[in-house]
């Protein structure tokens, strides 16, 4: 029934959009591996900075990407050849990633992959993950991914 669509809709709400994006680009992993949770989180306000609509405030809905492990035993090398293309379809050509707030770190502005290990956590930059330097000598518990769904 998820997929039966009212006669007048004609948009389909964007965090559903997000999620049926994620569910065709992490089939694999969602099969057997991880379970995907796309929530809403919270809306941000900000003011453009530059550009013709310099000045004018904009409002956004942060939403959250959440994969969670369905394995005991869960590495990095076991996921990293789907999380990283998958990072790089995201963004910034479909959605626009959001610095992750999860956990107990400071975070910096280009911290947008938060990874809760079995008894540790660490958020990384898209750098970090595209270039492999991401811990595996740790159980996965879960990975998540902020991005802003009004475009």
């Amino acid at each position: 029934m998820r997929y039966i669509k009212h006669f007048n809709e004609n948009k389909i709400e964007p965090l559903e959009e997000l999620e049926d994006f994620c569910e065709s680009n992490l089939a694999y992993l969602l099969d057997e591996l991880m379970t995907l949770y796309c929530t809403r989180d919270k809306r941000v306000t900000y003011y453009i900075q530059s550009g013709e609509l310099k000045g004018q405030k904009v409002t956004k809905q942060i939403a959250s990407i959440t994969l969670f492990s369905n394995s005991k035993s869960l590495y990095w090398n076991d996921i990293k050849d789907y999380i990283i293309p998958f990072l790089q379809r995201l963004q910034p050509h479909v959605y626009k990633m959001y610095p992750n707030t999860v956990g107990h770190h400071t975070i910096k502005n280009e911290d947008y992959v938060h990874i809760l290990y079995e008894n540790d956590e660490k958020t990384y930059t898209l750098d970090q993950i595209n270039s492999d330097k991401v811990r595996n000598d740790r159980n996965i518990l879960t990975i998540t991914i902020k991005v802003l769904i009004d475009r």
